[in-house]
């Protein structure tokens, strides 16, 4: 399916779709998903430990005429 991958890495693909008895498309679809849930709980931790803005740093557009 990918053409530039390692050989660990087909075999650890082929290994993921032999233990999980799913096609390679639907594994590979799924650790995308995993990494992609990973990536949104951790920006979410990050926004939530971060204190919000005060509002006067915040720069307000002027129309230019």
């Amino acid at each position: 399916m990918f053409v530039n991958q390692s050989p660990a890495s087909r075999q650890q693909l082929s290994d993921l779709v032999r233990t999980m008895r799913m096609a390679e498309a639907d594994v590979v679809a799924f650790a995308i998903q995993q990494l992609f849930d990973e990536r949104v709980a951790r920006t979410t931790a990050q926004a939530s430990e971060s204190p919000p803005h005060p509002k006067s740093t915040q720069r307000k557009l002027l129309r230019a005429v």
